[in-house]
């Protein structure tokens, strides 16, 4: 059920009373989901260096030295990155499709019944 403000308030105070909920929303939202993100993304950072410290040590064998390059620090950085990048990724994949207007307003992806798949 939605409820509607009161009479009392007018527009320009309707107006404050949404708008201080919608930022009171946001900011919940952030807090949700920034905080298993970066628990997720410290234990991929262990499983990172993990994962290069055995790459490291095998590299240095002669038999996987001809086929495997040096490791260095940047790969550590690269393979420690993976979660913001992904997240950076698909952030901008959203807004993009976002700015060029395949979509209704509505949150709801059209459906093409007549090829029975959804507009993209």
């Amino acid at each position: 059920r939605r409820s509607e403000p009161p009479e009392g308030l007018g527009d320009a105070g309707a107006q404050r009373l949404m708008r201080s909920t919608l930022y009171f929303a946001v900011a919940l939202g952030m807090v949700a989901f920034l905080v298993p993100f970066f628990m997720l993304s410290i234990a991929w950072d262990a499983i990172a260096v993990v994962l290069w410290a055995i790459l490291a040590v095998v590299g240095r064998l002669p038999v996987f030295r001809l086929c495997m390059p040096a490791l260095t620090r940047h790969h550590l950085r690269f393979l420690s990155s993976a979660p913001v990048r992904a997240v950076h990724r698909f952030g901008s994949t959203v807004l993009a499709r976002l700015e060029s207007g395949n979509h209704r307003g509505d949150g709801v992806m059209p459906f093409d019944d007549d090829r029975n798949e959804w507009m993209v």
